[in-house]
């Protein structure tokens, strides 16, 4: 076991919100009778463990204070490395002095040897104990010297597709996809005992995404914690899953896959369902009972036995409970406390009222998300054929305005019909972005021409726009929606946000400020106003970016529903297959965007290596 620590106590926001709970949220309201039963996280050594949970619910929390160390009984002796959702490097800093500096004890050990050495010979003979003390430091940590150093990181940067010039420019000239690779390099250099990872397949290419995949599960020997809701990665590297449930409080395990969690906890629903309706078989049949008893003791000679029978029936009832746990276990009252299903048991959905309340029982992990109802709204019909171009580049070229700018691509030919369904695929940096802002109008080609219907309607998602959101420190999402689209009636953007998962209300997620809410929870915002717009076009770039799997799942469904044309740029495999049709790809070595000869599933097969 690398750690066993308690997190009940960990805190969102001002301090006031605790994540989870001390009683692993089985007894809310009975924390004096069930305080032992605490939520503790537990990860072995060597284990590549998928936490998941809904957007919001504090599982990036947990990875920085894990990071930080500042958790109770945590062993200070472990070595910890945290590559987050937007890993900040100093965009001056050199890539590989980025790298170097990643490693903090040792840089700042040798730094200060350095300065020591520097000065005087009658201050350093009186400094030499505390040079003594700092190589025998290094000499523990297994320091290297600076060249070797050095020599480690240009193999590490070179692994992972980084030229020799790249390594030379500053952080600050890669694109996002590049600087995720270079966060991972920092990683691999420090080589942790325990790797925690957030969100680590955002802006990454699938060909970085095959990298990542393949050194995670066949290199990396320490411990993994990643948080990431893409279901083919976290199936290729996942040898277990933590299952965060903020609403409830706990953490759930489960040793395998997450494909194969999520079988587990369908059968375990089925079983479930079955259990609740032989538990309201029964309940119905003792409160017939009951009631018999109620009318013989409320008679002219009422009988005091019956009442004393109702009272004791009564307090069965609402003791009465399903006999095994969601896991399948016979239930044990010291370990589970109030069974679940019991009318005094206040967790879980609840029905009628009374001593008569009927539980409904759910997977751990729904396929879908009930209270998320995404759509895209039906536009203007503009009297086509399917086949029919709405969108076409003829010949076109694009190289960025000014002088000596190279040529992204050139002789692009790409006809977009009114139920395509294309995915640009390619190298992080080869112009995806830049030939998505061409579809749009954003930018103008250097060569050839851009034709559009007259009538069309395009709505674009930018993964950059959801991004600066996060510096929203006092509009809330609905402010935002009201001011982007000032003519729609205040209750349709309620709702529209609603069916998106940002509730309204005074304590709702619409009214909190947007920097407030998670990464997901504002991309959410962002798609729910492109919805509104009822486009004949969908342009995507990378919106599973920061969603969780409901949300992912949610997106899936409303697109493949969608009357109009998509064109995607996404990471994200499991989404690409349900979605996308052709694929053309966007060769920077070559200048050029070509359709691929073959389905989806035949490129993702070559390019994932599966």
């Amino acid at each position: 076991m690398l750690f066993d620590v308690p997190v009940h106590e960990l805190t969102a926001g001002d301090g006031d919100k605790a994540l989870l709970t001390a009683d692993g949220g089985r007894n809310r309201g009975h924390g004096a009778d069930f305080g032992h039963l605490k939520n503790r996280l537990r990860l072995r050594s060597g284990g590549r463990y998928a936490m998941i949970g809904r957007n919001g619910c504090g599982k990036s929390t947990l990875l920085r204070a894990l990071a930080s160390g500042t958790l109770p009984e945590w062993p200070g002796s472990i070595r910890t490395f945290l590559v987050e959702q937007d890993h900040r490097i100093d965009p001056e800093q050199q890539v590989i002095e980025a790298v170097l500096s990643a490693d903090s004890r040792v840089s700042d050990l040798q730094a200060e040897a350095a300065r020591l050495e520097r000065e005087s010979a009658e201050a350093r003979e009186s400094a030499t104990e505390r040079l003594c003390e700092i190589y025998e430091a290094l000499e523990e940590l297994d320091a290297e010297s600076e060249g070797l150093r050095r020599h480690r990181v240009e193999a590490i940067l070179g692994g992972l597709g980084f030229t020799a010039e790249m390594q030379g420019a500053a952080v600050g000239e890669l694109s996002g996809g590049w600087q995720a690779r270079l966060a991972m390099a920092s990683a691999l250099f420090v080589e942790p005992e325990l790797l925690l990872l957030d969100e680590p397949t955002n802006h990454l290419d699938l060909r970085g995404l095959r990298w990542l995949q393949r050194y995670l599960r066949d290199e990396f020997r320490g411990t993994m914690l990643v948080v990431a809701h893409d279901r083919a990665f976290l199936d290729a590297v996942a040898t277990d899953i933590i299952l965060f449930e903020g609403v409830k409080g706990t953490l759930t395990y489960f040793h395998g896959t997450l494909e194969e969690f999520e079988t587990r906890t369908a059968d375990s629903s089925a079983a479930m369902q079955r259990q609740v309706a032989a538990l309201e078989r029964k309940k119905k049949h003792i409160e017939q009972s009951v009631d018999k008893m109620k009318q013989a003791a409320a008679g002219k000679h009422g009988d005091q036995k019956k009442s004393d029978l109702v009272a004791s029936r009564e307090k069965k009832l609402g003791r009465m409970g399903l006999e095994k746990t969601a896991d399948g276990k016979k239930f044990n009252a010291q370990k589970h406390g109030i069974r679940a299903g019991a009318a005094n048991h206040n967790d879980g959905e609840s029905k009628g009222s009374g001593t008569m309340r009927k539980m409904v029982g759910t997977s751990l992990l729904p396929k879908s998300a009930p209270e998320l109802k995404w759509g895209f709204g039906d536009s203007a019909p503009l009297g086509l054929s399917d086949d029919a171009p709405l969108l076409e580049l003829r010949s076109v070229g694009f190289a960025y305005p000014g002088g000596g700018q190279p040529t992204l691509f050139s002789g692009v030919e790409l006809s977009l019909g009114s139920r395509c369904r294309v995915a640009l695929v390619g190298r992080n940096g080869t112009g995806k972005s830049s030939l998505m802002r061409l579809l749009t109008g954003e930018a103008e080609p250097s060569a050839g021409e851009v034709w559009r219907h007259r009538g069309l309607r395009v709505a674009h998602y930018s993964q950059h726009l959801a991004e600066s959101l996060d510096k929203e420190e006092t509009r809330s999402g609905f402010a935002w929606l009201k001011d982007e689209l000032p003519d729609a009636k205040d209750e349709d953007l309620r709702r529209q946000l609603g069916s998106f998962g940002i509730n309204s209300g005074a304590s709702g997620l619409a009214s909190l400020p947007l920097s407030a809410l998670s990464g997901g929870q504002r991309v959410r915002v962002v798609i729910a106003r492109l919805a509104m717009e009822a486009p004949h076009l969908l342009l995507l770039d990378e919106p599973t970016n920061h969603l969780d799997l409901y949300s992912i799942d949610a997106l899936s469904d409303a697109l493949e529903r969608f009357a109009g044309g998509i064109v995607l740029v996404s990471h994200n495999a499991s989404l690409l297959e349900k979605v996308a049709r052709d694929v053309y790809i966007v060769s920077g070595a070559k200048r050029t965007v070509q359709r691929f000869d073959g389905t989806v599933d035949e490129y993702l097969a070559r390019v994932l290596g599966r």
